[in-house]
């Protein structure tokens, strides 16, 4: 079986939630989404440059991922619900994606902060790595968190990641070169 295209929008249906590839239309709800989780979100990403909150940084993000996605290098979702399909709650990428031998690539998540503890970012994950490992055919997803997040952790796990081991000083986060745990699924159908 030959892996799907990447050049055309993709949209999966999850029960009450909807992940859809990167349209430049969401330049609007993205931004929302960002501004709106800016605290929530700050311990556990690298600090935005100050253009991140505009409209135009929002709209060029979107055509690097849109770009990527065509050329399968990255792959992205955002997560809305069924009620309010017009507001991002969530997002989940795919980055990194190695071909050949290795098959491979990184997952990151992150669930706007009125949505979190509801199960969505689970949901969401899972039929994304559903999608990824059935239709994209990778062999493997590796995941890194921060040890003190806890809740991102519990999503791992309850998408039955396995933990790698310690990976010290990985990623400059909020300021800070953190250490992170590296988690890892491996396909169980290729």
């Amino acid at each position: 079986m030959q892996p799907v295209s990447l050049e055309q929008p993709i949209k999966l249906i999850i029960d009450d939630i909807v992940l859809k590839g990167p349209d430049i239309k969401f330049a609007v709800p993205l931004l929302d989404y960002h501004e709106r989780n800016k605290n929530h979100f700050s311990p556990w990403i690298p600090i935005p440059k100050k253009e991140f909150y505009t409209l135009t940084k929002q709209e060029e993000i979107l055509i690097d991922q849109i770009s990527l996605q065509a050329e399968r290098r990255a792959l992205r979702f955002y997560i809305s619900s069924h009620v309010q399909p017009e507001r991002i709650i969530g997002d989940i990428s795919f980055s990194n994606i190695i071909w050949g031998a290795f098959k491979a690539c990184h997952l990151g998540y992150k669930i706007d902060y009125s949505e979190c503890g509801k199960g969505i970012a689970t949901k969401a994950i899972s039929g994304a790595i559903q999608f990824v490992f059935s239709q994209l055919q990778l062999h493997r997803i590796e995941a890194n968190v921060i040890p003190k997040n806890i809740a991102s952790i519990r999503v791992l796990e309850k998408c039955q990641f396995k933990n790698e081991g310690l990976a010290e000083k990985y990623l400059h986060i909020n300021g800070v070169w953190e250490d992170h745990l590296r988690y890892y699924l491996i396909n169980p159908i290729v």
